[in-house]
């Protein structure tokens, strides 16, 4: 009955890790920052290194939630 019941709580959970990362609600501040650096960084060729999908697939959240936290006058909370 315990595993049943751990087996379900599991599952829950990953649904809702996976709603919260389509939804962009789990970007936290530590991740704010990697956003930022990431979009930052450029290569050789003075083009920015990653696309804003790239770095949202990175972190699991969605382009728009990556979007909404590049504005440099925001403050990094979360």
């Amino acid at each position: 009955m315990l595993e049943r019941e751990n087996r379900e709580l599991r599952r829950a959970n990953e649904i809702l890790k996976a709603a919260s990362a389509y939804l962009g609600l789990a970007l936290d501040a530590h991740g704010v920052e990697m956003a930022r650096a990431l979009y930052e960084m450029k290569g050789d060729d003075g083009k920015r290194r990653y696309t804003v999908q790239q770095i949202a697939d990175r972190l699991g959240v969605s382009r728009a939630t990556i979007y909404r936290h590049l504005d440099p006058d925001k403050p990094v909370s979360a």
